[in-house]
């Protein structure tokens, strides 16, 4: 992860890496990032991302985590792993 962006900063990035323009703003009005961790074993290292997710909509944005995914790889430069969290739309923003 780059030290000086914060995880909203990440976010944004992600969500303008994704290719599919329903994606983004679902995404973008529908979720957003918990937490953002470094995880490592010995000389490989991976991410782990907590995106909060309307509960409304958890069906529609699980379809798309492999997307996720792809796209935090790209920003970050290391696999990354999504864990989906659902919440009712009205806790989310």
């Amino acid at each position: 992860m780059k030290i000086d962006q914060s995880n909203e900063q990440i976010w944004k990035q992600v969500i303008q890496h994704l290719e599919l323009p329903s994606t983004k703003m679902l995404l973008s009005q529908q979720a957003k990032i918990k937490s953002i961790r470094p995880k490592q074993f010995l000389f490989w290292k991976t991410y782990q991302a907590e995106i909060e997710i309307s509960e409304k909509w958890g069906s529609m944005i699980q379809s798309r985590k492999d997307l996720l995914e792809d796209a935090f790889s790209k920003v970050l430069n290391y696999k990354t792993q999504v864990n989906l969290l659902t919440t009712p739309i009205l806790d989310l923003f």
